[in-house]
């Protein structure tokens, strides 16, 4: 089934330079949720590796149901109880490719208990649909440096 949309969330520890991508699956109530994988990249990673994750992950949507659990993915993978202190010290980032634009990386900012905001859209990096090597990571590393604990 080939869907229209693809998000992935990366997390970014501000405290080892990890990296943390989680893909998105369907869900009735939500339209989409993050799903049972996290591909971790451990520091210190090159570009390729960036890039390598990322579009692994990109392929991993939709492969599965988002878990009824209410612990999120990464909190199972951290091996942690409780958002907040799983996204202590971490900057979010989205990377989402779309039918219609292809692929957009966005920035967040921290807000309240774990959550995050997306940051206004002229921080958004928007690569179309042909991503040149080295490009999907530069915006990832750019929206990572933009983003807000």
């Amino acid at each position: 089934m080939e869907f229209d949309e693809k998000t992935v969330s990366i997390y970014f520890d501000t405290e080892n330079n990890n990296l943390y991508f989680i893909p998105f699956g369907p869900h009735e109530k939500f339209g989409v949720m993050q799903i049972d994988i996290v591909n971790e990249l451990t520091y210190p990673y090159s570009d390729e590796e960036i890039e390598e994750v990322a579009f692994k992950t990109l392929n991993q949507c939709h492969t599965l149901l988002p878990s009824e659990d209410k612990r999120t993915p990464l909190e199972k993978h951290l091996k942690i109880r409780g958002l907040v202190k799983a996204t202590k010290n971490k900057k979010s980032v989205s990377l989402d490719w779309e039918k219609e634009k292809g692929y957009i990386v966005t920035p967040f900012k921290k807000v309240g208990r774990g959550g995050y905001l997306a940051l206004k859209s002229e921080n958004w990096i928007y690569l179309g649909h042909e991503s040149q090597t080295g490009q999907l990571a530069k915006a990832i590393k750019k929206a990572i440096e933009l983003s807000q604990l």
